[in-house]
């Protein structure tokens, strides 16, 4: 699951305690404890997004549906709600019900492929590209 699975822990006098199952990557880190010091962000590309109201309040309100795991040219996956999409391979997992990811499910989900297809367009157009100068040897 491209270490989307791995356990992490957040504590203080103001949360709940318990087991939170949502969506979170590593980059909603920085706005949600940004939101927790009261520090507003000028920056709206900010790649994570804040899940502080809704760890505070045990809301069922979750700021993140989707999950980008990779783009580039030759290959890509993402993750919008239970579903995980992989290139080249072609391969769509059905979380919830496979977790492990062992049945490949994108001949019976076509709409669900194209879906996740039309989102990864849309993030690989708004990449920037990287150039590394060549190197010459000596």
């Amino acid at each position: 699951e491209g270490g989307t699975r791995t356990p992490a822990f957040i504590s203080g006098n103001t949360l709940t305690p318990r087991t939170e199952t949502r969506m979170f990557h590593i980059t909603d880190w920085l706005p949600t404890l940004m939101d927790l010091a009261g520090i507003k962000s000028n920056n709206e590309r900010l790649d994570g997004v804040s899940h502080w109201t809704s760890l505070m309040v045990n809301s069922s309100l979750w700021n993140r549906r989707e999950m980008l795991y990779n783009v580039n040219k030759n290959s890509a996956a993402m993750r919008i709600g239970d579903w995980k999409y992989v290139l080249p391979h072609k391969k769509l997992y059905h979380l919830k019900s496979d977790p492990e990811e062992n049945r490949n499910v994108a001949k019976q989900n076509v709409d669900v492929v194209q879906k996740i297809k039309a989102r990864l367009a849309t993030y690989s157009k708004s990449l920037s590209r990287t150039h590394y100068p060549q190197i010459q040897a000596k």
